[in-house]
């Protein structure tokens, strides 16, 4: 999962600099509440990708509080997409 993490201690130094642990800080910089516009000010990273990690980010918030499977909005995830044997649980 896209989640926050202890691995980057200066957000906005790791956003800066391209290492190892960027992808680490944009997605604690998503759960601080940072823009795509400010994480791409920072960062210089396409605003495209930066959406999408946007979009992971949402979809992991929408999942953490959306309990149980049967209420997750079937639109979401496309019958297709889900293994057979959990079906049931999206009827």
């Amino acid at each position: 999962m896209f989640i926050q993490n202890q691995y980057v201690e200066d957000i906005d130094q790791e956003l800066c600099n391209p290492t190892d642990k960027r992808i680490f800080a944009i997605a604690t910089a998503f759960h601080l509440g940072y823009s795509v516009e400010k994480i791409w000010q920072m960062s210089n990273i396409d605003k495209w990708f930066l959406k999408k990690l946007q979009n992971i980010h949402e979809m992991e918030k929408f999942l953490m509080y959306a309990r149980p499977v049967s209420s997750w909005v079937p639109h979401l995830i496309p019958r297709s997409r889900i293994p057979q044997e959990m079906h049931h649980l999206v009827d």
